[in-house]
């Protein structure tokens, strides 16, 4: 499935205005999702279309897993610059309420 730009620049909003810390970690920061959800399904079509391929990390631990891509869209204002973000995708172990987190930095 292909997104445009203006999908995948909605998309990071809507990652940033759902963020909230889950724990006293630092790190437990992001918009809760569910496996399948329309945000799931979104930030998995911006990976596959805007991602860099050679980005894709991965960190496991006790609690669930990790995954960690760098996305690279178009500036709207600046023509030819590049916006570049880390998505990360947190899968969770064990609990109810979501499935995961999902959080968005512009570097």
């Amino acid at each position: 499935m292909k997104t445009t730009l203006k999908d995948a620049y909605n998309t990071i909003e809507l990652i940033n205005k759902g963020s909230k810390q889950f724990s006293s970690d630092v790190n437990d920061v992001g918009t809760p999702v569910k496996k399948n959800d329309e945000l799931w399904n979104s930030v998995s079509v911006l990976i596959k279309n805007f991602g860099v391929k050679e980005s894709r990390r991965e960190n496991k631990t006790k609690n669930g897993r990790t995954v960690i891509n760098m996305v690279k869209l178009m500036n709207k204002d600046v023509k030819g610059k590049m916006n570049r973000f880390l998505v990360g995708f947190t899968l969770t172990k064990g609990n109810k309420v979501m499935d995961g987190f999902i959080n968005v930095t512009k570097i």
